[in-house]
């Protein structure tokens, strides 16, 4: 149905370099959405996200590589959390990442999402993204399963909150 309709992220949209990437950066108020302006598959709508509803894709997608990704996040992002001050709560404030794979399960795209106030450089973001890529890491699904069948890709969403972010930054101190 929607697979070669363009996505529509809410936003003003602006472009940021990275050392040697550019980002689509979508700013959301208090959040950006931002993603590698070479990515071509998820800029587009997929019947997976259509078929999925509001199921959690996690049902349907595996991903066992999740601790990787984590330490990829302490390691990169985390620093620039150090004195960030959440509006609410650090736990409900995080670092999101959507993994994006074509029907052969291998992570080809990505797509970050934080709070604006963290300060994140674009160089941490690449660095992040270039390692992510980096470890050949896939998401597992049945390929004949009605949610997966014939579609353009799949996704899948990780979030690290702030306060697990601060709390690994304790840790590496102690």
């Amino acid at each position: 149905m929607g697979q070669n309709v363009k996505r529509n992220i809410v936003g003003g949209i602006t472009e940021k370099k990275g050392e040697k990437s550019e980002y689509i950066v979508h700013d959301q108020g208090d959040y950006f959405v931002l993603y590698n302006k070479k990515n071509s598959l998820m800029i587009y709508e997929s019947d997976f996200e259509r078929r999925m509803g509001i199921r959690r894709t996690n049902t349907i997608v595996k991903f066992d590589d999740r601790s990787k990704i984590e330490n990829l996040v302490f390691k990169i992002i985390a620093p620039f959390y150090r004195d960030f001050k959440a509006k609410y709560s650090d736990d409900i404030s995080s670092f999101n990442i959507t993994l994006y794979s074509k029907t052969d399960g291998k992570v080809c795209e990505l797509l970050f999402s934080y709070n604006q106030y963290a300060n994140i450089p674009f160089s941490a973001i690449e660095k992040l993204e270039n390692e992510i890529l980096g470890s050949n890491l896939k998401l597992e699904f049945d390929p004949n399963n009605y949610f997966v069948k014939d579609v353009l890709w799949i996704n899948y969403e990780l979030s690290v909150s702030a306060g697990r972010m601060k709390e690994s930054l304790k840790a590496e101190n102690k």
